[in-house]
């Protein structure tokens, strides 16, 4: 596994997907125009390396990514082309700062278990210096391993209505239920909570 930022190879570390579902309660509260569904979330973070008497330690990541799938082990197969005048944009690179990539293609290409084997490349801006400036490109392979889904709620929520909401997006069948955890309360005064669905391996 590996990321090649220009002609500089990096180690992959880590790579998790996972995906979200947020509080209706939130969103109709204090973001009552945006998008409440099922969102998936790629993150990669390289090892550290020496270049220039400069650790690099890049991360890429998108955190709003919308697959077309019913049941998780059908993300294996999916392609994603972002361009830069959809809305979704198409992730970020942090370098030395955190910076959104420009455009770019993310393909799924095979499951084993819960990992998903990938490629990502793109153009992304490290603002280094005149060679690493702006739409560096990147290209990325390797396995992220999927770790489940936050669904998230309120006090007026239990775990049924909780399975319920996964079950607008996924099937509840391919995961294990975990209870639901009270959280910090909202400005409102109404107490946050979530659940994590982790993936039955198929």
């Amino acid at each position: 596994m590996r990321l090649v930022l220009k002609d500089r190879v990096f180690e992959i570390a880590k790579a998790t997907l996972d995906a979200y579902i947020l509080d209706p309660h939130w969103s109709r509260k204090y973001d009552p125009h945006g998008y409440a569904g099922l969102s998936w979330a790629l993150t990669v973070e390289a090892k550290e390396a020496d270049f220039d008497d400069e650790i690099w330690e890049p991360r890429i990541y998108h955190e709003d990514l919308r697959l077309p799938v019913r049941r998780w082990i059908d993300v294996a197969g999916q392609t994603i082309t972002f361009d830069p005048d959809t809305d979704e944009g198409a992730g970020t690179l942090y370098v030395f700062e955190h910076a959104p990539i420009s455009r770019g293609t993310l393909r799924f290409l095979e499951r084993d278990g819960s990992r998903f084997r990938f490629e990502w490349e793109g153009l992304g801006d490290v603002f280094w210096d005149e060679s690493y400036s702006e739409d560096v490109p990147f290209t990325i392979h390797g396995w992220a391993t999927f770790t489940g889904v936050v669904v998230r709620g309120s006090e007026h929520d239990d775990d049924a209505s909780i399975r319920a909401r996964l079950a607008e997006y996924l099937d509840p069948d391919d995961f294990v239920q975990h209870p639901l955890q009270a959280g910090p309360p909202y400005d409102d005064g109404v107490r946050s909570a979530q659940a994590i669905f982790t993936p039955v391996e198929r």
